[in-house]
């Protein structure tokens, strides 16, 4: 499983790094990295941002958000 590195401790925000030689899946083209959650996935949502624009500022504290 992935290895917590950050909670915090209002929110409850997590910061998870990959369990995995990190040298096997990077090189020049860049990496990919597999995270699964603990529960199952009921919705994700793909969020584009303009730039200059700052989106968010805030947490659900009724459901678990990941953001990757």
């Amino acid at each position: 499983m992935n290895k917590l590195i950050f909670e915090c401790e209002k929110t409850g925000l997590q910061i998870l790094r990959p369990q995995c030689n990190l040298d096997t899946i990077r090189d020049g083209r860049g990496q990919i990295s597999t995270y699964l959650p603990d529960e199952k996935l009921e919705e994700f949502n793909i969020v584009f941002f303009h730039a200059g624009m700052v989106r968010g500022m805030h947490y659900h504290p009724h459901f678990v958000e990941y953001s990757l």
